[in-house]
This record gives structure tokens, sequence and C-alpha cells, in this order.
């Protein structure tokens, strides 16, 4: 007898036969578990309209697609809303090991083009998506609001331009090749080429990619001897460390290919 316990709490493989065909789905197309998760959440959904009747709007996000198993219930009170899938996400980090298999990616395209409403930050981002499927509902752009709580009320600025001291600059966002690292990395060689007093710093956690390598390592192997010298590689710091962390340079540069919103912009502006 063959029995798998994966430790979803509330469902037991054993006694609820309908949990089954998504076993073998999980097994056989995607180890991330997403549709598991997206069983569970219609799990939830049942038991939360017994005990408070029935929804008028269900929302998922795009990722996963995580409203696979109440896609068919929902359908026409669904809101599917859209960061960056992963069928747009993995066209701009081609070293990178897929995110999710193709069936998960194909489910994604699928609930996106049937929804009744689509939620976007920005039109590029529906843009990008209308380019592998289309979009039969309505689309609703609706930016991402700036998160204040970790705002202070004045922020202490460290900015002084003298001759004597080289320009700070400075760029935020996980290392991958969706940002652009590699071209800023570039840039910074022709600007030490030609003697200018700058030094950079890179905000973001590093990435592995497909070959063993890490976007960090390869990175570095784009700056030449003199620039590597005056770039460093911060890694990841606090959300709520990062509105003060602004005000310690003087440029902020991102070189991305693509981005939904751009948030680490706003962030900048805001600062």
């Amino acid at each position: 007898m063959f029995n798998l316990n994966i430790g979803l709490p509330g469902v037991d493989s054993k006694t609820d036969p309908e949990f089954i065909p998504f076993i073998l789905i999980f097994l056989s197309f995607n180890f991330s578990g997403s549709v598991i998760f997206s069983y569970k959440i219609r799990k939830v959904l049942t038991n939360l309209e017994k005990q408070n009747g029935a929804f008028d709007i269900v929302e998922v996000g795009d990722w996963g697609a995580e409203g696979f198993a109440i896609f068919k219930k929902y359908k026409d009170r669904l809101i599917v809303r859209c960061h960056t899938p992963s069928f747009v996400s993995e066209k701009y980090n081609p070293s990178n090991k897929p995110y999710l298999s193709n069936f998960i990616k194909f489910l994604e395209k699928l609930i996106i083009r049937n929804a009744k409403y689509v939620a976007s930050p920005s039109k590029s981002l529906i843009k990008e998506i209308k380019k592998y499927t289309q979009i039969k509902g309505e689309i609703i752009i609706e930016p991402y609001p700036l998160q204040s709580q970790h705002v202070p009320y004045k922020l202490a600025y460290q900015k002084s331009f003298m001759a004597n001291r080289p320009l700070k600059i400075v760029t935020v966002g996980r290392l991958e090749e969706r940002k652009g690292q590699d071209v800023l990395c570039r840039a910074l060689n022709i600007l030490h080429q030609k003697g200018l007093p700058i030094k950079t710093t890179f905000i973001g956690a590093d990435t592995p990619l497909s070959n063993k390598e890490t976007m960090k390592t390869k990175l570095t192997k784009i700056l030449s001897n003199k620039t590597r010298m005056r770039v460093t590689f911060a890694g990841q710091i606090p959300r709520e460390e990062m509105p003060q962390k602004y005000t310690e340079f003087d440029i902020f540069v991102t070189a991305s290919r693509f981005e939904s919103l751009g948030f680490v912009i706003l962030e900048a502006m805001r600062a």
C-alpha cells in the first residue's frame, strides 16, 4: 500500500479520495506544490462559505496557478492579481533554473485568460502577458501603494558633494538577469576606465543560476579588477532599513530589462 503524507493540515490522503488526483498531478508535473496549495485554498473557501454564505468576489495571485482548483467554481467572480507570472519572469532570466513546470505555466495562462477580472500594477505587465495569452476579462490597473510605516518623519541625509569624495552609486534589487545588473557592471567598467571617482553598492539577495554559478559570481567576473575594488555587494537589507539607506548615496541606478511596476524606483524617489 502506498501512503503519502505531505503535511497539509486538515487533509488526509487516506480518507479524502478527492485529494488523490492532486497527489498525482503534484508528482507528475510540479515539485513546488502549487496545485496542492490551490487545492488547500479551495478547501478553506468551501468551509468559509458553509459558515458565511457565498462570496461575491474571490481574488487569487498569478504565480503558480494558485487559483487552479477554484477556477471552475468561481470563474464568473474571480480576480487574478498579477505581479509577474512565471512565464514572463523566466523570459528575462534565461540562465536561471525554471521556476515552475510547463504544466503549471500552462495553468497560469489558462486562469489569466479566462478570469472575470485581471488586476495589474501597470500597463507594461499587461502588454507582456498578452504576448503569451489572451485576456478575455476586464483589465484593472492598480499601481502598488508605497508603505510608509518604515519611513521616519525626517530622513537624515548624508549627501555632501565634495571634489575629494567619490560619488556613491546604489542599485537595489535581487541579483538576476531581469534586473540588468550585468549592463550596469559593463557601464561601471567604462566609467572607471575614464577615471571617474565612483563607488557602487549592489543591494539585493543573490540567486543561483542553472550552471551551478550564482548571479553575484557572474557579475563579479564582468567587473574589471579596477572596478571590482570599488564595488560592494551588500546582500539583502531589511525593508525597514531601506528608507534611510537610500539617503546614504548620491545616485540611484536601475538597469532592469523589465519591471511590473519598478517599486524600488518609487522608493528611491521618495527618499
